[in-house]
């Protein structure tokens, strides 16, 4: 059995210095923890994060925006008062992960830098992810795979919070071990397998996770998360889908979780303006367009053998949730 070292680091940029020796972070663990069990992966030394000071932080800036460690607990982030109040669809995204035994312990950065939950990758079976020259889930159970951005390998990202997160606009803060840092938005954070199949995030040797920044201008906003799954009781998301609405231009911006290798970003720019006039909304109008939009934003989907239902269930959840805020 190799051994396994374990470090406590004080800071982010000391964390961010030890990860060139083949390290890995340690936090909540519910995601690195079976990684290790199923051989996954082999760091020879664990660093834990959760000590530094402010990496579980939750704060509401003056503007109205939040900033929220990468160590805060799912739990305490779902239920602060001021994300419940101002980005509520974060809220509802965090508290639909999991039991509550694992949002007590999962932590926000984790969640987002999560491995793909697909069965052979899981299952230890030779396939892209984990460093073989194929994918055996394009030709075999490929029920879950990506309807969106897929190939050459089609496992879907699982993390409901980053779903809210990109639909709000959200920053990332990314420490390196000389001490700098660099901010990227989180559509720019997530990488298609087309571009490395090594791994799902744009983070280089040497950098980490400090924080998640959420913008003001969409505090307070109509805004929702919701998600399908193939069981009742807790389960990752068929597909999930974000809405959150511009309070100036009142458009949505939306977001998909469970049909593509990252969290997607819609192009709403090129869909038709809702349909809001000076005697109000009129609830047949405003059907035939969140209709019109859930159809537009799945154009281009692309179904396996078997995962074709993917396409219906996602304009469903989107036509869904614009309806649900028909009065926002």
């Amino acid at each position: 059995m190799d051994s396994l070292g374990f470090h406590r680091a004080s800071s982010f940029e000391e964390a961010a210095g030890l990860l060139h020796s083949g390290a890995a972070v340690l936090a909540g663990g519910t995601d690195l923890v079976p990684l290790l069990k199923d051989g996954l992966v082999k760091p020879s030394l664990l660093v834990f994060i959760g000590d530094i000071p402010g990496a579980a932080s939750i704060s509401v800036t003056r503007r109205g925006g939040a900033r929220i460690g990468a160590a805060a607990k799912l739990t305490d982030i779902a239920n602060n008062p001021g994300v419940r109040r101002l980005f509520p669809a974060l809220a509802e995204a965090c508290r639909s992960v999991g039991t509550l035994q694992i949002r007590n312990v999962a932590t926000l950065g984790g969640n987002l830098c999560q491995r793909p939950r697909c069965w052979y990758y899981r299952s230890g079976i030779a396939c892209f992810k984990s460093g073989g020259e194929s994918c055996p889930a394009r030709d075999g159970l490929d029920e879950a795979l990506a309807i969106l951005g897929g190939g050459p390998c089609w496992a879907v990202h699982p993390s409901d919070p980053a779903v809210a997160l990109l639909a709000l606009d959200a920053k990332i803060t990314i420490r390196r071990a000389d001490g700098s840092v660099r901010e990227t938005s989180l559509a720019d954070f997530y990488c298609l397998p087309s571009d490395r199949l090594d791994r799902e995030t744009r983070l280089d040797a040497g950098e980490i996770v400090e924080r998640i920044t959420v913008p003001a201008r969409y505090a307070g906003s109509p805004q929702r998360y919701a998600k399908v799954t193939q069981r009742a009781a807790w389960d990752f998301a068929l597909v999930s889908a974000a809405v959150v609405w511009e309070k100036r231009r009142f458009r949505p911006r939306i977001a998909l979780g469970g049909v593509a290798p990252r969290p997607w970003l819609l192009d709403t720019a090129r869909l038709s303006d809702p349909p809001v006039s000076r005697r109000g909304r009129d609830p047949t109008a405003w059907e035939l367009w969140a209709i019109r939009t859930a159809e537009q934003a799945l154009r281009g989907s692309r179904a396996l053998s078997s995962n074709g239902y993917k396409i219906e269930l996602a304009k469903n959840l989107i036509r869904r949730t614009l309806l649900e805020w028909r009065r926002v």
